[in-house]
């Protein structure tokens, strides 16, 4: 698998994730995420994350500041349903938090799956407890929760 840089900026340096990162992964998403959840989908899902043999594989990308892990997220095709995208696992370090990691993220995220796309359209969703913070990037929302009050959104990119 090639890493694929993508910038080295004022957050540090944003690139896809590979295998070698996973134990910086873990300690992130464990300060980042209650342990019923980390324990119930997050650890399942970044695993699944470095296994060849999944059908549905989540693409991870992260932020290195000073050599450190402290963001990641990633994104995941939809099978069988053209050029649609879900969005996963955005994980923030407490102590880096409110410096624009996500936003930053969320900005390449898109900008990675408009070039996958190319020319043609794309669906993206999420599901998220803060759908406020992606209206401004376009995101619908609708008016499904989820039994732990996860709103779905979505956006088109033309």
């Amino acid at each position: 698998m090639s890493i694929i840089f993508i910038n080295k900026g004022m957050l540090g340096e944003f690139r896809q994730l590979v295998k070698s990162d996973l134990e910086e992964i873990v300690s992130v998403a464990k300060k980042s995420y209650s342990k019923a959840s980390f324990e119930s989908y997050v650890l399942v899902d970044i695993l699944a994350c470095f296994d060849n043999n999944q059908r549905y594989l989540i693409k991870l990308y992260g932020f290195f500041k000073d050599g450190k892990l402290v963001h990641f997220s990633g994104f995941a095709k939809v099978l069988g349903i053209g050029n649609c995208y879900e969005l996963r696992l955005t994980s923030t370090l407490p102590e880096a938090r409110r410096m624009g990691y996500t936003r930053a993220s969320l900005e390449r995220s898109i900008q990675i799956i408009k070039e996958l796309v190319g020319d043609e359209k794309a669906l993206i969703q999420l599901a998220t407890q803060i759908p406020h913070f992606y209206e401004p990037y376009g995101f619908i929302m609708t008016s499904y929760k989820t039994k732990n009050d996860f709103t779905y959104l979505y956006k088109i990119l033309n």
